[in-house]
């Protein structure tokens, strides 16, 4: 009896410790097009990251953003966070607002069908991209509150 109870509460133990993700993993997840996605950034806002970085895999252009990502930046904009654009290149006349307009669209279809993803209403995005073909490298959520203390840890520095 006492070898099946411990059987039992190894197999607990092992699978709570898997289901655990480190800091690193809950920083740094990649963008598929799948619920994997979804659930992976719910559980880093869930763990209250300050920073997750969202490595693309693939090509996906600023212009054609997938539906799933699409709705996790109109809950950023809806819940008054911030969405900027950002590339290493020198812009030349591309303007934020222009590209943040291509995902109202998307936003819409998706606050008629879904309105679980509050979490994202405590973070601002920054998306990295290419200026010459319009890919995204990566997309950066920032904790409004982590935000909120460089900039005023910022100021108080000056």
């Amino acid at each position: 009896m006492k070898l099946i109870i411990t059987f039992i509460l190894l197999v607990l133990i092992g699978c709570n410790s898997t289901a655990t993700k480190s800091q690193i993993e809950l920083a740094n997840i990649r963008f598929i097009d799948t619920e994997i996605f979804d659930k992976d950034l719910i559980q880093s806002m869930k763990a209250n990251t300050e920073t997750i970085t969202v490595s693309i895999i693939g090509n996906i252009s600023i212009n054609n953003i997938p539906e799933r990502l699409g709705k996790w930046l109109s809950i950023v904009m809806n819940k008054q966070g911030k969405v900027d654009f950002k590339t290493n290149e020198r812009t030349t006349g591309v303007e934020p607002l222009s590209l943040a307009i291509g995902v109202l669209p998307t936003a819409y279809k998706f606050l008629k069908k879904e309105a679980s993803y509050g979490l994202a209403g405590n973070y601002n995005v920054t998306i990295f991209y290419i200026q010459a073909n319009g890919y995204i490298k990566k997309i950066i959520f920032t904790r409004k509150e982590a935000a909120l203390n460089s900039h005023y840890i910022k100021k108080k520095h000056q």
